[in-house]
């Protein structure tokens, strides 16, 4: 996973992650967990 703050707005990030393409059946999950994550902290 990446967080890349935006120039513009430090209090702002763009948040990118993946899965391997062999576990590709996790990427559901994944976007879950962090989208659940990022809203609680």
């Amino acid at each position: 996973m990446y967080n890349y703050p935006l120039r513009a707005n430090t209090e702002v990030t763009q948040v990118s992650s993946w899965v391997r393409a062999d576990r590709a059946e996790l990427d559901g999950p994944l976007y879950d967990a962090v989208t659940r994550w990022l809203s609680s902290a």
